[in-house]
């Protein structure tokens, strides 16, 4: 069985990984800071040598993406998020 784990965050500000651009991200300590950077990397490392994580990738911005939705029966498109 195979599943899809979507991460959203706020598009602004934009850039990866996200938790570099946030405010309070940015004001923990550099040791705390590099602490959850290696714990992230090896939990990472985990899955992928147990084949549990195939691949990774980042989505569109959001200015450039569409929304599909059904409604009534059909599709509904919506430019944005």
């Amino acid at each position: 069985m195979k599943y899809v784990i979507m991460i959203h965050s706020n598009p602004q500000p934009w850039g990866h990984p996200t938790s570099d651009y946030l405010p309070e991200y940015r004001d923990l300590p550099q040791a705390e800071r590099d602490r959850l950077g290696s714990e992230f990397e090896k939990l990472l490392e985990e899955l992928q040598e147990k084949g549990e994580m195939i691949s990774g990738e980042a989505l569109g911005a959001p200015e450039s993406s569409r929304l599909y939705r059904w409604g009534d029966g059909k599709p509904l498109v919506t430019d944005g998020p």
